[in-house]
């Protein structure tokens, strides 16, 4: 895997952390449904309470009363096991912005990129500061 690649996962990570540490189970729970289509409104998003909660990380009944307050506000209508989405833009509203920028689908910039394309020779100077030196694996056949 690429120094990129994997830059841009931890990146999505810490976004994912700082979300579920700062925000709360309604910004949440409006997120995953806006990302549930990736971006695209999705009209029913077939899903349990219990699935829902699972993919957040919080409890079932948080997910309950979260979904019911967004139904309160006209955002989504709830089944068993489906929820319809009636007003995408309001539901954009209740989410966090965590999602503004995105950086799996990030197009990179020059700028943002300078820090990373000399990456193997900052980590070869940074080696040759270090103060344990690597063995020299001579094999005795000299």
């Amino acid at each position: 895997m690429s120094l990129l690649a994997t830059r841009i996962m931890m990146e999505e990570m810490a976004k994912n952390i700082s979300c579920r540490t700062f925000h709360t189970v309604i910004q949440q729970v409006t997120r995953w449904l806006i990302n549930y289509g990736q971006g695209d409104s999705i009209e029913t998003i077939t899903i349990t309470h219990s699935d829902l909660a699972d993919a957040l990380g919080v409890r079932r009944e948080a997910v309950t009363l979260a979904l019911n307050q967004v139904e309160q506000q006209g955002c989504v209508s709830l089944n068993r096991g489906h929820i319809k989405v009636k007003d995408y833009q309001l539901l954009k509203n209740l989410a966090c912005d965590c999602n503004s920028e995105p950086t799996l689908n990030k197009i990179w910039g020059d700028q943002e990129l300078s820090n990373i394309k000399d990456l193997p020779s900052k980590l070869k100077s940074i080696n040759s500061l270090s103060l344990i030196k690597p063995k020299s694996f001579d094999n005795g056949s000299t």
